[in-house]
């Protein structure tokens, strides 16, 4: 049985993963193949990967019989092909009857809860892990890592307030517009609401959420402001899907605790560009939501291939995410700070196909006894529930992000 299947490479992020994998320092130590609908690209991919004639796979994903046949000779898929809420239902459906392991980039949060609905109980050997990508190992990370330093800080203490400001310089290409769009068309509204709701893909509820609020002060990372961020609420939904699992299946160490309350935002230098760009955000969401001319103008400008940026572009990108978390009670805890830092290369292409890469090694190469929720019964996880400080090690050694936990000696509460 081969390893790593990358469906959807010859898509714009399928590439970047199929050449971080064709490159990897562990190279010999695992076999990996890529798949696509069309065999011109998936031959001049695979020489510039180096991968021999076998490793190559022409596939219509809507043939469930190919589909299924040709994972069936793999332990993990990743799924880089996107519109996940339309097209991506019958790769997980084989991956959970064949017992393989399933992961894939998805900011799509019906998806994410269509398939946590459909498959977290099921008696698989499966592991799925939604969301491997820019959304949202960051944000998850940062909170897995922050508060298992304060567990090591203080033994036993509860978790309370985690709070992550975003900053970043980002890319659009085609394939993200058009699974934006879809998810816009192709989504019953009813359902999109649901799915806004902070525990929506969590097994149990947490505290109510803070009230949201257009501008706020980030003297918890040294200054600067928090705006509203469109992608901090898929990024809030994973998180706390980790805070449910862990509190309903994990070791007491693990467990955040029920005081628990998460925090997103994007970053902004000044109050006024926050407020601006909190504003512009909530704007651009109605008119997505309500207005389908100005889906139809993007969907036009989407559908030129002149959209996608530049490879080489993608190492002008950067991506820091700073959290601060807080024990509960705080007051004789010192809290602790994680930051996750791109470097040369931006967060949602170059850095999300490392990010996914190295989830897959992990489950590739290390053995599932070493991984935190091995035991339970759920097939559906997040990425620190299924691999935890396994894959902050793996993403600390390549050359791609700075991850760094350091306790906060000055008075930022």
């Amino acid at each position: 049985m081969k390893d790593i299947l990358i469906l959807g490479a010859t898509g714009f992020t399928g590439k970047l993963i199929t050449r971080y994998l064709a490159f990897h320092p562990e190279r010999s130590q695992y076999s990996f193949s890529i798949a696509a609908r069309d065999s011109s690209k998936l031959e001049s991919l695979a020489s510039e990967a180096q991968l021999p004639s076998d490793a190559i796979h022409v596939i219509d994903t809507t043939n469930v019989e190919q589909l299924t046949n040709l994972i069936a000779c793999f332990k993990v898929v990743i799924n880089a092909i996107g519109h996940y809420y339309t097209s991506g239902v019958a790769i997980v459906d084989a991956c959970v009857v064949l017992g393989v392991d399933y992961l894939d980039l998805s900011g799509e949060m019906p998806w994410n809860k269509q398939i946590i609905e459909k498959h977290d109980k099921a008696n698989s050997r499966s592991t799925i892990i939604l969301s491997c990508g820019f959304e949202s190992i960051p944000s998850d990370i940062c909170v897995f890592e922050s508060v298992s330093r304060l567990r090591r800080e203080h033994k036993r203490v509860d978790i309370g307030l985690s709070r992550t400001a975003i900053a970043l310089k980002a890319f659009v290409s085609q394939g993200t517009l058009l699974s934006g769009l879809s998810l816009f068309e192709d989504v019953p509204r009813s359902i999109l609401w649901d799915c806004l709701e902070p525990y929506s893909l969590s097994p149990v509820q947490g505290k109510p959420p803070l009230r949201a609020r257009l501008v706020s002060s980030l003297k918890h990372i040294g200054g600067g402001y928090g705006s509203f961020f469109l992608f901090g609420l898929v990024n809030r939904a994973i998180v706390n899907r980790s805070w449910g699992l862990l509190q309903e299946y994990g070791h007491q160490d693990l467990a955040y605790g029920p005081n628990f309350n998460y925090e997103e935002v994007l970053f902004s230098s000044s109050s006024l560009i926050a407020m601006i760009v909190s504003l512009i955000s909530a704007a651009v969401a109605y008119m997505l939501l309500y207005l389908p001319p100005i889906r139809w103008v993007l969907r036009r400008l989407a559908n030129s291939d002149s959209i996608n940026p530049d490879y080489a572009d993608l190492t002008t990108g950067s991506l820091t995410a700073t959290n601060v978390t807080w024990a509960s009670p705080a007051e004789h805890c010192a809290p602790v700070r994680t930051t996750f830092k791109t470097k040369n290369c931006d967060a949602g292409y170059l850095g999300t196909s490392v990010m996914i890469s190295e989830c897959a090694l992990s489950l590739v190469l290390t053995p599932r006894e070493q991984l935190p929720l091995n035991h339970i019964d759920c097939r559906v996880l997040t990425a620190t529930t299924a691999l935890g400080h396994v894959l902050t090690d793996r993403l600390r050694k390549s050359e791609y992000f700075d991850i760094r936990t350091e306790v906060v000696q000055d008075d930022i509460n």
